[in-house]
């Protein structure tokens, strides 16, 4: 291609010199090596996705919208059977499910401390509490609750201690649930007495009003019952 100047401007390219060509590409280089990263703080439980678990055995349009409480997706059973009013609530709403395999063991653990409020006498008494306990840390008493909702719903673990300053609100949301019986204990008879009378599957405490002693002793009492609902607790619950 002839050049302004005359002649073929790409010869002059050609015989650019080496080096000079290797110090413009270390300095693009060195260009985007410097550039600030973005980083994206990780998924937490309060940003993650909820996902409602349904164990009913027959799905139906009035139960999911009594029990995905505006959750995009949700998850059934491995041998559960979606009515044909489910199946037309789904597409009309663009919902998205799964099947799950519920497994009665999916742990040693027994029993699942949801830790909010991680105090030293907190980190003591579950030391010394033994295999029969499982701790997880989590940020809110929202993300208690929806974990506690989860492991008892699917079966993973028989009872959830929620430790946080917040109790009463971990109880509460815990409660939206028609598969939990949150309460919130302050000792061991509490716990003795939330069994006796509604089968506590889920118990609530504040450590800021618990000694570790005391704690130990609460939640080994909790881990000794076998939590299960009154005989008129289905019949209780329709009233309200």
């Amino acid at each position: 291609m002839p050049s302004p100047l005359g002649g073929d401007w790409t010869s002059g390219l050609m015989h650019t010199d080496q080096q000079t060509l290797e110090q413009i590409v270390a300095a693009v280089v060195k260009k985007h090596l410097a550039a600030p990263i973005e980083m994206r703080p990780a998924e937490t439980a309060e940003t993650a996705v909820s996902v409602t678990y349904l164990s009913e055995s027959i799905i139906t349009a009035d139960l999911l919208k009594e029990q995905i409480n505006g959750d995009r997706r949700f998850q059934i059973s491995e041998k559960a059977i979606l009515t044909p009013s489910a199946r037309d609530l789904i597409r009309e709403q663009g919902l998205t499910w799964t099947r799950v395999t519920t497994a009665s063991t999916v742990t040693s653990a027994t029993f699942l401390a949801a830790v909010v409020t991680a105090g030293p006498q907190v980190m003591r008494a579950m030391e010394q509490l033994g295999g029969d306990w499982k701790l997880d840390l989590l940020e809110s008493p929202a993300s208690a609750a929806r974990l506690a909702v989860s492991a008892v719903s699917r079966g993973e673990y028989a009872g959830v201690a929620i430790v946080s300053g917040q109790p009463r609100l971990a109880a509460c949301l815990a409660n939206r649930s028609p598969k939990i019986r949150a309460t919130v204990v302050n000792h061991s008879e509490d716990v003795a007495t939330a069994m006796n009378e509604m089968g506590a599957n889920v118990i609530a405490l504040n450590p800021a009003n618990i000694g570790m002693f005391a704690m130990k002793t609460l939640l080994q009492r909790f881990s000794k019952q076998n939590p299960q609902p009154p005989a008129n607790w289905e019949t209780t619950s329709r009233l309200w």
